[in-house]
């Protein structure tokens, strides 16, 4: 049966750090005094989701509630701008805030889906054919670039920190990428290389230990091998994969996460949630020390490589082609060839 609560009651038993929020309503049942109360509460890192975001949502990522924003219009209705919402994809403040658009019919299959405890929505539609939902730009720049959207990862597993100034990463092809000078991965965190854009978030902790970088990757989808050396030009380590991995629009990861010895497709492994890649983070998007566990090059043998003397870790390679899957800001509903699937949405009650 239902409980009649206080507002303050409900949104401490109910909403916690890191919570899917929903809060809809419009006109004169826009839940004004629900978000408030969020706000006083003081609750960080929210996944919020409206059809139409305005002025209480504005409010509640101007606060610094939100993390990531599930829309399907944005703005204030007869109004104007949302700024705090600005603010926050162009200039990253009060945070960084990722978003994910959707039509209106996205939106409302999603809920519809939540309330009937399926697994997901579907309706027909979305311009561009995105074979899955989960399919983003991995560098959060707003842009999904087959190019700028592939990614390396590095992580530190030993328990002092290394520094990695004048260390290389390259493919078959040629040089990749350089750490600069005096660059240091603490112990247990990771550093992430992108292909390029302009990486947006926190990507676990690697932002705010300054190593989030970009630099021209051109991994080849064919297969390609990535290997690592010291500020010696010693190789420290090299992975190699095939055209099977590098087709599959993911990420590749050591399989278990953290203790596997072999690598598989991120999807595949347990704890991910199906999702595709996680930069910066475990596979279920936790930020943890000792995050990934790739190929070891300190404390065992890892892929039929040596050990070496410094435990880096080369965690994920992403040769994803991503822009055919086409842009989520130009969807319409005109399509009648294709069946796609959204997430399910569950309403705060």
């Amino acid at each position: 049966m239902a409980e009649i609560v206080s507002l303050k009651k409900a949104v401490a038993s109910l909403v916690h750090d890191g919570d899917y929020v929903v809060l809809e309503g419009f006109t004169h049942l826009i839940p004004f005094a629900a978000g408030h109360e969020i706000i006083r509460q003081g609750r960080r890192g929210l996944t919020v989701a409206r059809m139409t975001p305005d002025l209480i949502y504005d409010q509640l990522i101007g606060m610094g509630c939100v993390r990531k924003l599930v829309f399907s219009w944005g703005g204030n209705p007869g109004v104007g701008s949302l700024h705090r919402l600005r603010d926050a994809v162009e200039n990253a403040w009060p945070r960084a805030l990722e978003i994910e658009e959707h039509s209106h019919a996205g939106m409302a299959a999603a809920y519809a889906a939540g309330a009937a405890n399926l697994p997901f929505g579907l309706l027909r539609g979305y311009n561009g054919g995105e074979p899955d939902w989960k399919m983003r730009d991995a560098n959060h720049d707003g842009a999904r670039d087959s190019s700028q959207d592939e990614f390396i990862e590095v992580i530190n597993r030993t328990a002092m920190p290394v520094h990695v100034g004048g260390y290389s990463i390259s493919d078959a092809d040629s040089l990749r990428f350089s750490f600069p000078a005096g660059a240091i991965i603490p112990a247990g965190e990771v550093a992430v290389i992108f292909g390029g854009g302009a990486p947006t978030g926190d990507f676990g902790n690697a932002h705010a230990n300054g190593l989030v970088f970009t630099a021209p990757l051109s991994l080849n989808n064919t297969g390609d091998t990535i290997t690592i050396k010291n500020a010696s030009a010693v190789s420290i380590e090299s992975v190699a994969y095939g055209a099977t991995e590098g087709g599959a629009n993911q990420s590749i990861n050591r399989n278990p996460d953290e203790a596997g010895i072999a690598f598989a497709n991120h999807s595949s492994i347990a704890g991910s949630g199906g999702r595709l890649f996680s930069p910066g983070t475990r596979v279920n998007g936790s930020t943890q020390e000792c995050l990934h566990t790739g190929i070891s090059l300190g404390d065992h043998t890892a892929v039929g490589f040596e050990t070496r003397s410094q435990a880096l870790t080369t965690a994920i390679i992403l040769p994803c082609e991503l822009t055919r899957f086409g842009n989520s800001r130009e969807q319409t509903l005109n399509r009648r060839d294709r069946w796609h699937a959204v997430p399910p949405l569950t309403l705060l009650s």
